[in-house]
C-alpha cells in the first residue's frame, strides 16, 4: 500500500472518530438544553414576572453549561455514586454565582436557583454517563 493510501485511510478513520464524538457531544448539549428548559419553564406560572423569556433562555443555557461541565468530569467508567456527586457539586458550583448575583438571601427569588442547579446536575449526570458509553 502506498503512503498516500495509508494517509487517506488514516484520515478517514480520524474523521469517523471525530464524527462519533461530535454526535455524543450534541446529545449531551441536547440533554442539557432539555433539562435546563424544563427547570426554567415554571416561570410562566408567575403572572407578575415581566421578563419570562429571558429567564427561560438563561435557565436553558445554564442546563447546557452544567451538562458540558459534567461531561468534562464524568467518563463512561465512572461509578454511579461519584457521578451523582460530581453532578450535584457542579450544579451547585454553577448556580451559586447566580444566587449571589440575584441578591443572595436578601432576594425573594434567589433561594430557588441553587436547588434547581443541584437537581439539574443530579438528573444530567447519569444521563451523560450513559451517553458516554
Amino acid at each position: 500500500m502506498s503512503k498516500s493510501r495509508r494517509t487517506a485511510a488514516t484520515d478517514f478513520k480520524k474523521t469517523m472518530y471525530d464524527l462519533q464524538r461530535m454526535k455524543v457531544r450534541l446529545r449531551i448539549v441536547a440533554a442539557g438544553t432539555l433539562v435546563g428548559f424544563l427547570g426554567a419553564v415554571g416561570i410562566y406560572f408567575d403572572p407578575e414576572e415581566p421578563y419570562k423569556h429571558f429567564i427561560v433562555a438563561a435557565g436553558t443555557l445554564s442546563g447546557v453549561v452544567i451538562a458540558l461541565l459534567i461531561a468534562a468530569a464524568v467518563d463512561a467508567a465512572t461509578p454511579l455514586l461519584p457521578t451523582l456527586l460530581a453532578g450535584a457539586g457542579l450544579g451547585l458550583l454553577f448556580s451559586t454565582p447566580i444566587y449571589l448575583a440575584k441578591g443572595g438571601w436578601l432576594s425573594a427569588d434567589a433561594p430557588y436557583v441553587v436547588p434547581t442547579g443541584i437537581v439539574s446536575g443530579l438528573i444530567l449526570a447519569p444521563i451523560i454517563r450513559a451517553l458516554r458509553r
